[in-house]
Order: structure tokens, then sequence, then C-alpha cells
């Protein structure tokens, strides 16, 4: 972006399929930024080298990036090249060959998108082909207009012609020429005509407005860009649900409310006949939450303390009632989720049971942890806590075979459509709340007597759990100190103690260290 002050900088990908499980991929980068003299082009890609390598060039950089791009292109099967001209702009071309994979993830869509008639207004061409294209590709009609003037055409046109409807969802752009997207917004939002339709602002990334004014204009949607596909797609269901989320957006969706709200359909899934889980967690707190999160979602599930009694339950289940999947978390005494996931693949629980879908829950969240439960046989991976909607997709693809059921039905009373603000997660403030009753709520669906057993739970456990971390921390036994913090980090995730839960994980990264690099006073602050 540095050498494009005006403008813009396009990224286009093509995908070729060269043979059965052979893919080529080709990504261009193009500018209208200041270009690249023909006599540099050649020498771009050697290390430590640059067009202007002047001490009074303007741009920064140690220019190592195009020489890494260009390595990864070479070890990937493919190429990079430049076309410049200077002072119009360059494009960078590269290719890679890719094997196909197993593992893509598919787009399940809350609401049937290809029944709404969208208009989008935008001056730049490119702007108007990427969504476009993207609304081409979940089966939505895309009607386009260049400018303000344009847009309300089309809109009076619709509304003479009696065999058409107004547009569901109008996405508008903000810097555009003669009248911009808050007054174009504004001229819509105050015309009877087009009350029906909901109003999507898109800015770029430097525009200082807020969420307020927008919805002061009269707009129901907020966003920079470019926006993501999902916060397009969730804000799209959103409109054209017009239900209770729309409703309780204050002041409106925007791409920061839309992580507040349940991605749960309105219709609960009909999971295949017989679907039994076994969940395998040693701690009472995570197993109560474990279990009523796949309740809320029309789930049975057994549980087990450890791999020893997971591989005993399994021995058990008759033909009759098997289970189907295993939750399976990683950090256990003795017998942890890597040793059972061993264990259940060799066949010690059956072999009916060899090859089972096993999900790793784990508290790490550290590099490394994915290739580790993979490499011991589990088929995904996901990160504790684990709440609300969180596992919904990765338990569809493996009970239902990518392909879910839907029935109609009524979300539970205790459901709410919205989250409210004070569950952002601990990495989206400056600081650790101490703890966080609503976010615990939210994640329990309100089950007011799950929330009073959970809360009794910790407290009675906490006086014997507080006096294993100081004889751990006196005796400086690193592996019992790993144990009780890792199991507590846990814990006060679950139940959203944000205070705690870093103070536990600072405590467990001083028991990973070796013995001789721990100070004894240092554990005692």
């Amino acid at each position: 972006m540095k050498f494009t002050s005006q403008g813009e900088v396009v990224i286009s990908a093509r995908l070729t399929e060269l043979n059965a499980n052979l893919l080529q991929l080709d990504i261009d980068v193009t500018d209208t930024g200041i270009g690249i003299p023909p006599e540099k082009a050649d020498s771009l890609f050697e290390a430590f080298n640059q067009a202007d390598a002047s001490t009074t060039r303007q741009f920064g950089g140690t220019g190592l990036g195009l020489s890494i791009a260009k390595n990864l292109c070479l070890l990937m099967g493919g190429t990079i090249s430049v076309k410049s001209i200077p002072g119009e702009g360059s494009n960078f071309s590269s290719s890679m060959l890719l094997k196909t994979s197993d593992q893509a993830e598919l787009v399940k869509p809350t609401i049937d998108i290809s029944q709404l008639e969208i208009l989008i207004v935008d001056d730049n061409t490119t702007n108007l082909e990427v969504l476009r294209g993207q609304l081409d590709l979940w089966g939505a009609k895309a009607i386009e207009a260049s400018s303000g003037s344009e847009a309300l055409e089309l809109c009076q046109q619709r509304y003479n012609d009696e065999s058409k409807r107004p547009f569901d969802i109008a996405l508008l752009d903000m810097q555009m020429p003669e009248m911009d997207g808050a007054e174009l917004g504004r001229k819509l939002s105050h015309d009877e005509r087009f009350q029906s339709m909901k109003l999507v602002m898109m800015t770029s990334m430097t525009y200082q407005g807020g969420a307020q004014e927008m919805a002061d204009i009269g707009f129901d949607a907020y966003f920079p860009k470019p926006a993501t596909t999902s916060d397009l797609f969730d804000a799209l269901s959103i409109l054209a649900d017009d239900g209770q989320a729309l409703q309780q957006a204050q002041p409106l969706i925007t791409s920061e409310s839309i992580k507040t709200y349940s991605t749960k359909d309105s219709r609960q899934i009909k999971w295949p006949e017989g679907t039994r889980l076994l969940i395998l967690e040693d701690n009472y707190i995570n197993q109560m939450v474990a279990l009523s999160t796949l309740k809320n979602i029309g789930l049975h599930a057994d549980v087990a303390g450890n791999g020893l009694e997971a591989i005993s339950s399994l021995i058990q289940t008759t033909a009759n009632t098997p289970h189907t999947l295993i939750l399976m978390d990683c950090q256990m005494p003795e017998m942890d989720g890597y040793e059972a996931t061993r264990a259940i693949r060799d066949g010690k629980a059956g072999q009916f049971y060899t090859d089972i879908p096993i999900i790793a829950m784990t508290a790490n969240a550290m590099q490394g942890d994915k290739e580790k439960c993979l490499a011991a046989g589990m088929n995904a991976y996901l990160s504790k806590p684990i709440y609300n909607d969180a596992p919904i997709s990765t338990l569809i693809s493996y009970v239902c075979n990518n392909k879910p059921e839907y029935e109609d039905a009524p979300m539970p009373q205790d459901d709410t459509s919205t989250k409210p603000n004070a569950t952002a997660s601990t990495s989206e403030q400056d600081t650790p709340t101490h703890w966080n009753p609503d976010g615990l709520r939210e994640r329990i669906y309100n089950n007011d007597d799950l929330f009073s057993a959970l809360l009794n739970s910790f407290l009675s456990d906490s006086p014997k759990h507080s006096e294993d971390i100081l004889k751990a921390c006196n005796e400086l036994d690193l592996k019992a100190l790993k144990a009780i913090s890792h199991l507590l980090k846990g814990v006060c995730g679950q139940l959203c103690a944000d205070k705690l839960q870093s103070l536990c994980a600072a405590i467990e990264q001083v028991s990973l260290r070796p013995i001789e690099q721990v100070d004894k006073h240092e554990l005692e602050g």
C-alpha cells in the first residue's frame, strides 16, 4: 500500500485444476502506484535489493519481502514476476502448485440468500466487481449502480414497476463524487417509498465517521472496506431475517457487534438418530458446561474423567447404542488425551471404535498443539473454553457428514439471539476483568440452576486448589504446579474469571521452565 498514495491495490486469485489431486493457484497484485523503472525490475527479487536504494528514499523497508516471496513460490513449484510502468503502477504475478484438501470448510448459511435482490452502489468498478462476484456465489441477485443518482433512478423504476418489489438491501459506498453514500442514504431512508429497504454503509478505513452518525442518517449496518466475507454474510442474514438481532443492534450492525451474536440458526439441527457423544474431561465444572452446551443444540453425551475410564466406557457400550464421536480433553490424570487417542486407534477399546471421530479440546492454545493432536490420531482441534455455538460446525462435519438436516422448531426459552457487550473476550479488552457474570450466564444459556451449581462447585474446591498451589510452590514441585495451574486456568476460562485465568496462565508458564531457572521468590509473589 505504501507505494500507492492514490488509486487502489487489487489482489486477484485464480485456481486451475491440473489433475484430480493437483491445483495451480495464481495470485496477482496490481497497484496504481509509483511504478518501477525497467532496469530495476530484474533485480527486485534479490535479497536486500530495492528499486530506490538512495539515502533520501521516501519508502522504508529491508528489501527482503520479494526475495522471501520468490523463494516461497519456488518451493511450491511456482514462479513470480513483475510488469510495471513508471508513474502508472505495477503488477506482480505469482503462481504455486497445491494439492487438493479434504479439510475444506463448507459455508453453512442461516438463511436463503438466493432469495435476496441487492443494490450495490459504488463509483469504483473493482469494488462493484468484487461485491457482485461474492453475491453471485451465494446466489443473490445483485444490481449495480455507479453513482447516487443512478441508484435513485433504479429505485424509482422498481417502484413504478408493479411486477417488481423494492430492493431488499442496498450496499452503499461512502466516497462517491456528486452525491456521497451518506447523502444517498439520507434520501432513501427519508423516502416513504423505500422504507422497507435495509441500508448498509461501506466506507474506507480512513473515514472518521462513527456508527451513531450512520444510524442517525438511517443506515441499518456500517462496515469498513473491504468487509470480510463472514461479516458481509452475517450482516445480510441479520438484515434479511429482520428479527430480534436487528432490533437489538445498538446503534446499528457493525463488524464488532456481529461478534456478539449467537450463530445459531432459528431452527434446531436434526441430528442423525442415535447420535451419542462421549466427553473426556477430568474437571467437574468443564463437564457441566460442555454438557449444557451440547444439550442446548440437541445432543446427548456421556462423560469420562480420563482416558482409562473412556476406554472402559467404550468397551461396555452395546452395538445398539454406540458412541458417535469423542470430545477429548488433552490434559488428564492417569491417561491423557494423547495416550487415550493412540489406544483407541490401536483397538484397545474394540475394533468398532478404531475410526471413531475424535475432536481434541485443549486450553493450551499454544503453537504446535494442533499438530500434536493430529499426530496422535485426532481428527480436529478446538481451543477451550468451548461454549455456545463454537463446536457446532465441527460437530456437523463429523456427525452429519457435512450434510446437516434441519427441522423447524422454536429455540429454547432461555436462549437469546444477542450477546451482551460484557462477553467480549480478554483479547478485546485493555485489561482482564476480575469476573464477568453476564458472560458466564450467556455462555450457559442463562441457566440459573447451572450458574449456581458452577459457582458453588468452584467455591467449595477453591481452598483445596489454593493449598495445592502453595504446597507445590514451597516444594518446587513443578510437575504438580503445572497440573493444578493448567486445570485452574481452564476452569477460570469457563467461568469468565479473566483476571484469575491470567494469573493461572502465568503460574503455568513458570512451571514449564527448567527447575534451575525457577526462582522460589517469584513463585511466592
